[in-house]
């Protein structure tokens, strides 16, 4: 931890100053592909999993953004309206979003790991007029899109289907001069997608000026980035709001190299890209992590002498995970915090300011955060509450990283103050926050509620366990039992009754209370279904506990 404490004079002295003309597409892209000592840079490294590489320059990622603007525009695509991306990491998706913000439309970024039924709603809601996808969403697109009423044209990368226009053949037949001039900094320009408690999709919308927004949070938490920035990768999807705001689009305005893989994430494949690109800066999130401290073969820093910097998001880190990339990697791992409506808000800074293990860190400058209660009223530190953004900074400047509203009215996201994060949590004596559980995912119990992500931690340090998901039941007098999803690693065997003990122990041990006074069982499953952002998706295991028990409560058949 380092001894000077840098944030008091950081955060008292930052003020948000945004250009009232300002597009992400010439941030990221336009300015340095303009400059003849920059045009050449590389922007991204991409890679599929059969070892295919490409690379793309920052002219390249240009002239293709142009030509898509054009094709875009003969499609019939105008300002305002909305246009999915249904990519994976790949060049395409940055300069799809590029000819999306030229022309002043608003892109929908959408991961095509979404389960359908989920993809079919946000393409419906979004109420999108096109959609860009490769062979990953194709199957699944097609299949929606006579149920998508505003989805009249399909852009097909690197497949031949009859439905779709082909990506290369489009693009081959557009001038490349620029249509558009830089947009309003707050003109709509991302649509992000969350879930709620009944898998149903909810849209907030981000302007251009989020990309300002989200750059203190970015530099502190990748150690003042892009100093000593050789180049950056995430394992996080990229069409998540993490992925896009904590990593890609910062990471291309400071003009550093991006690693694009595509393909099903393994840890062995991580190290490779990692050495083979000289990657300095790695952000991913604990589900991953854990993955990479199992089975990556890593054990001491020689082995990636070229990563500064190991940053987290998504959800709290476990204190076990930290002090093992502590110690084998001599990497102090910064935490990002954030949500769909304010990304990159509070985080550590292990350079900068010091923050007490296991805490979420503190508020980034520029960015004010409360803990009220329901009545609104600010709480002491100590006492739990809902933790909310407020919509200005210290100098009454409005924030920037903060949604512009609810989609499609835009109607204002204000809740308790200030914007809700859907989160709990507590200020300590040292203006570190700390996350008590989301309020949705929270579970009831005769003493209180506890964090499904605590217990999840709790089982997933069990070295034979390589994942793990909790739901609950509930009867009319409460918390009936806990079901625990787990995901042995590949050494186990069939036979779960040893696992089933030693697990019940390791809770026992790690937990004693909630071991006592709640009925654990085991589910086992060969994967568990994870959000883009990389967390459980626990709403999608619940209805699987419904249909059991709707199967078990059916009368046997008797015979006539």
């Amino acid at each position: 931890m380092t001894s000077t404490n840098h944030h008091p004079g950081l955060y008292q002295s930052y003020q948000w100053l945004v250009p009232p003309r300002f597009s992400m597409a010439e941030a990221c892209c336009a300015r340095w592909a303009l400059s003849g000592a920059d045009a050449r840079r590389i922007a991204i490294y991409a890679e599929d999993q059969h070892g295919q590489r490409e690379i793309w320059t920052f002219e390249r990622l240009y002239d293709t953004t142009l030509r898509l603007q054009h094709a875009f525009k003969r499609m019939g695509i105008q300002a305002g309206d909305t246009v999915a991306i249904v990519l994976p990491q790949r060049g395409e998706f940055v300069a799809a979003l590029c000819a999306v913000w030229q022309l002043g439309a608003c892109a929908v970024p959408l991961s095509p790991s979404l389960p359908t039924a989920q993809l079919e709603l946000c393409l419906r809601d979004a109420r999108v007029c096109a959609a860009v996808i490769d062979d990953t969403a194709r199957e699944a697109v097609m299949a929606v899109q006579h149920r998508c009423q505003t989805l009249k044209q399909i852009l097909g990368i690197d497949f031949a289907d009859e439905r779709a226009i082909p990506w290369r053949g489009l693009l081959a037949r557009q001038p490349g001069d620029l249509l558009s001039d830089v947009a309003e900094a707050h003109t709509p320009a991302l649509l992000m997608y969350g879930f709620d408690a009944n898998n149903k999709p909810h849209g907030v919308v981000h302007s251009h000026a989020v990309l300002v927004g989200v750059l203190p949070g970015f530099v502190a938490a990748h150690e003042w980035f892009p100093q000593h920035g050789k180049a950056f990768y995430t394992s996080l999807d990229w069409a998540s709001i993490m992925g896009l705001l904590h990593g890609v689009l910062p990471c291309l305005y400071f003009g550093r190299p991006i690693i694009a893989y595509r393909g099903p994430w393994q840890a062995s494949r991580t190290v490779e890209l990692l050495q083979r690109y000289r990657v300095s800066h790695f952000l991913s999130h604990p589900h991953a992590l854990r993955q990479l401290q199992r089975h990556s073969g890593v054990t001491t820093p020689a082995e990636l002498p070229e990563l500064r910097c190991l940053s987290s998001t998504g959800q709290r880190l476990s204190l076990p995970l930290q002090k093992w990339f502590d110690r084998h990697w001599d990497l102090t791992i910064n935490n990002i915090y954030g949500c769909t409506q304010a990304p990159a808000i509070v985080g550590t800074s292990h350079d900068k300011w010091p923050s007490t293990p296991g805490s979420l860190g503190r508020p980034y400058p520029g960015h004010r955060v409360e803990v009220v209660d329901d009545e609104r009223r600010v709480l002491p530190p100590g006492s739990v509450g809902h933790i909310v953004v407020l919509p200005t900074d210290r100098h009454d400047h409005p924030d920037p990283a903060l949604a512009l509203g609810h989609w499609p009215e835009l109607e204002p996201l204000n809740s308790h103050g200030g914007v809700a994060t859907g989160d709990l949590g507590w200020f300590d004596d040292d203006d570190c926050l700390w996350l008590a559980g989301h309020t949705s995912e929270l579970l009831r119990f005769d003493h209180g509620t506890l964090d499904p992500q605590i217990l999840e931690d709790i089982l997933a340090d069990h070295l034979q366990v390589a994942d793990a998901a909790v739901t609950a039941r509930y009867d009319d007098l409460g918390l009936h039992w806990l079901r625990a999803w787990i995901l042995p690693e590949p050494s186990v065997g069939e036979e779960r009754t040893e696992l089933t003990a030693s697990l019940r122990e390791h809770v026992a041990l790690h937990w004693p209370r909630i071991a006592q006074e709640v009925e654990l069982q085991f589910e086992w499953v060969e994967a568990l279904p994870r959000m883009p952002s990389g967390r459980v998706w626990r709403t999608l295991l619940r209805p699987r506990t419904r249909d059991r028990r709707r199967r078990r409560r059916r009368p046997t058949p008797q015979p006539a």
